[in-house]
């Protein structure tokens, strides 16, 4: 294995493992744009998941 690689993987490996993790803990979101969309949201009514 080459220096660095973290590992050898088939087609689909870890797009698979990345989906997982993303059903688990969420898909990642810059604060920046989160709060940008909870900002534009919160007029309409619309809360965040998790916040009530």
């Amino acid at each position: 294995m080459a220096h660095g690689a973290d590992g050898v993987y088939y087609p689909g490996e870890r797009s698979t493992a990345r989906d997982v993790e993303r059903v688990a803990d969420g898909v990642p979101v810059a604060p920046k744009v989160w709060r940008d969309l909870t900002e534009r949201a919160a007029p309409s009514g619309i809360r965040p998941p998790g916040t009530g």
